[in-house]
């Protein structure tokens, strides 16, 4: 499971964020798209923002921009900058986070594809872990609405009558959940839409989250119930997409599951020939618990590091099938950035996957691939909140990694 987020800091999660100041100006995206450059600075206001995945919020300096946008319609949202780590979210009238991305972008840039439920106007929160920079937003009307409506035969997805438990068979969800290499199929619960489409076309399916948490899946089903897809973050953390090649006219069972909290979602289902849209659907996953599997423990070898020189420090370890992971106790400086990275020779070997814990067990930033397919390895960009001692965890994506890594940690200039 590609992850391309770093958490820098967090505080106390509030159950609800507080309405973030902005222009007074309604912006309105046109058919060429808006295109917004501005700069962050150390001093400006602190928005606070919710990281979905492990339920938390994080307070950023921040620029905030009042978007109309059209409800139905998908937007591609892009914050870039070369000076500093991009965060974005979007809220509604009423504050209430609606999503979030950090680093889906590329690079450090951040990126969402947004589907609003309904006409309106939104906040756009412009963020940065490590001010102050320049920046340059950009949303684009992806037009599918419009061409929904040059369609007037629409097919509908069945009704979905409730939840169901289905079997997921997919060896990436064993890494993903973290368990045992060798089991190979889930009981999970799911909504099922099942949806006529064409043979011999490609189709792209999107199951966006309406609910801060909810991190959805996507398996599908041809009309003999045989599992032909599946995927989780293939839209961009925490969206997932897949696209379908049909062989045949037939009724496909999209299913619609989470991994994250229960909540709403959106599903899309769109003709890539002509970016027409064959469904459109709001669902919700909530009135059955879902499974929650349950990673075996690793054994762990610990490294007691102690305190960060001014010129950093560098380790040279390896993973195998008796240590799956190596903690490092460190000692870390409130108010300081550090650059933690864990690099691997042989990335197919071990996939390097890099975690900062602080002494209560707290997870405080995690990450994955630093640079998506194009670089495997992991980097941290951590600002302690207090000084103190923290626990850097060096593993593998699913506990599975075997060979040498180095773990570096240095100051960021």
């Amino acid at each position: 499971m590609t992850r391309l987020w770093i958490v820098v800091f967090a505080v106390p999660a509030s159950p609800a964020l507080p309405v973030a100041p902005a222009q007074e100006k309604v912006l309105t995206v046109s058919k060429d798209g808006l295109s917004v450059e501005g700069k962050i600075e150390t001093n400006d206001p602190k928005i606070k923002v919710h990281e979905p995945k492990f339920d938390i919020t994080i307070e950023l300096a921040a620029k905030v921009y009042q978007v109309k946008l059209t409800g139905g319609t998908k937007y591609r949202f892009d914050l870039v900058s070369t000076d500093f780590d991009a965060v974005l979210a979007i809220q509604d009238a009423d504050g209430q986070q609606l999503a979030f991305d950090d680093d889906s972008g590329g690079g450090l840039n951040a990126r969402l594809d947004f589907v609003p439920a309904k006409d309106g106007t939104y906040k756009v929160v412009v963020a940065s872990l490590d001010p102050p920079g320049a920046y340059r937003l950009t949303i684009k009307d992806a037009g599918q609405a419009a061409a929904a409506k040059q369609s007037k035969d629409v097919p509908k997805s069945s009704a979905p009558a409730g939840e169901i438990v289905i079997k997921i068979t997919d060896a990436d969800i064993d890494k993903q959940q973290g368990l045992v290499p060798g089991t190979k199929t889930l009981e999970w619960v799911v909504r099922q839409h099942a949806v006529k489409l064409e043979g011999k076309k490609t189709y792209r399916i999107d199951a966006t989250p309406q609910d801060a948490g909810f991190d959805p899946i996507l398996v599908i089903h041809d009309g003999a119930g045989k599992q032909i897809g599946f995927d989780d973050d293939g839209g961009g953390y925490p969206n997932a997409r897949f696209l379908l090649k049909t062989t045949k006219d037939d009724t496909y069972k999209i299913h619609v599951g989470t991994i994250g909290k229960t909540g709403r979602y959106a599903l899309t289902i769109t003709d890539t020939a002509n970016e027409n849209k064959v469904i459109s659907f709001q669902g919700e996953i909530g009135a059955a618990p879902v499974p929650k599997p349950v990673a075996p423990k690793a054994p762990i070898k610990n490294v007691d590091a102690g305190a960060v020189p001014a010129a950093g420090a560098k380790y040279h370890d390896k993973l195998a099938a008796d240590v799956k992971a190596v903690v490092y106790r460190v000692k870390l400086e409130a108010g300081k950035s550090y650059v933690i990275d864990m690099t691997s020779a042989d990335t197919k070997a071990l996939d390097p996957l890099l975690r900062i814990v602080d002494e209560k067990g707290k997870l405080l930033a995690e990450n994955d691939d630093v640079g998506g397919n194009l670089d495997l390895n992991s980097r941290i960009v951590f600002r302690p909140p207090v000084a103190g001692t923290y626990l850097i965890f060096a593993t593998s994506f699913g506990n599975v990694g075997v060979g040498e890594f180095t773990l570096e940690i240095k100051l960021k200039e």
